[in-house]
């Protein structure tokens, strides 16, 4: 979308200078694979109105256009392998327990579906600009509770929305407790 000459870059240097264009730490990492004419592109990405011009056409692409999206998926189909994965109908046991092992190790979206909550969470998050998703399997009192956000196009306050995704989490997890108690 910058350059011409970035179509032919290798996953790796992608990678690179996506991490340089938000100046990220892990951009040092590749910066050996920047030298010469190359140490340019660096420049460009880092270029406060490139910057904008990619923001906006990433932004309209992977929100808007649908005929850029790899595929789709929707709540009650996230919410179906997210069940597989749990009831270990989807794979092996061996595998079902691995994939559940790996979500609940997620490091990011701390303050996405576990933020309030004081039980284990098995998330997955998916990031953009615009973009703060998060699903998984929350393992309450009163069982085992799917749950799955999809939020896009957001304009306000980026934290906000994954609070607001934390405080929903919470909400319905008291719900399905207090259900539960009551059953008792």
């Amino acid at each position: 979308m910058l350059n011409p000459e970035f179509a032919s870059l290798t996953a790796e240097e992608t990678t690179a200078l996506q991490y340089a264009a938000t100046d990220n730490p892990l951009f040092d990492v590749y910066a050996p694979l920047f030298t010469g004419e190359r140490a340019t592109w660096v420049a460009l990405v880092r270029d406060p109105a490139k910057r904008a011009v990619l923001a906006e056409a990433r932004n309209r692409l992977t929100v808007r256009d649908r005929s850029y999206w790899p595929g789709d998926m929707n709540p009650r189909e996230t919410a179906r392998l997210l069940e597989g994965i749990e009831q270990g109908t989807l794979a092996s046991a061996p595998a079902s327990a691995t994939m559940r092992t790996i979500l609940r190790r997620q490091q990011l979206g701390v303050r996405r579906i576990p933020h309030y909550l004081d039980v284990p969470v098995a998330h997955k998050t998916g990031d953009g600009p615009t973009i703060a998703n998060d699903v998984g399997m929350v393992y309450a009192r009163s069982g085992t509770a799917l749950v799955v956000f999809f939020t896009n196009d957001i304009t306000g306050e980026y934290g906000e929305a994954e609070d607001m995704i934390g405080r929903t989490s919470r909400k319905i997890i008291d719900y399905f407790d207090r259900v539960s108690a009551a059953r008792q």
